[in-house]
């Protein structure tokens, strides 16, 4: 992990890995679980503008840098059974 990339104060708990390869669900992801752990929104604010001003190999390794690895995601669990999910 390359030091200079780390934006935040406190690492975000989330598992990128689970969460597929589309850069904007990473970044969307990354924005929604600082969100919920408190992180400053200058904080998440300067990681975005990082992620997001090269390419798709920077933004992986600035969220990786700003993220420590979790087995899963919070919000896996607010879909537990699909029924909940509804129709579009």
């Amino acid at each position: 992990m390359d030091e200079k990339l780390r934006l935040v104060t406190k690492p975000v708990e989330l598992n990128l890995m689970g969460l597929g390869g589309n850069v904007f669900v990473l970044l969307g992801a990354f924005q929604q679980a600082a969100l919920r752990q408190h992180t400053p929104k200058e904080e998440i604010s300067a990681v975005m503008k990082e992620a997001t001003i090269h390419n798709y190999d920077h933004t992986v390794q600035v969220l990786l840098a700003n993220t420590i690895q979790t087995e899963n995601n919070d919000y896996e669990d607010d879909f537990e059974n699909e029924d909940e999910i509804g129709d579009y």
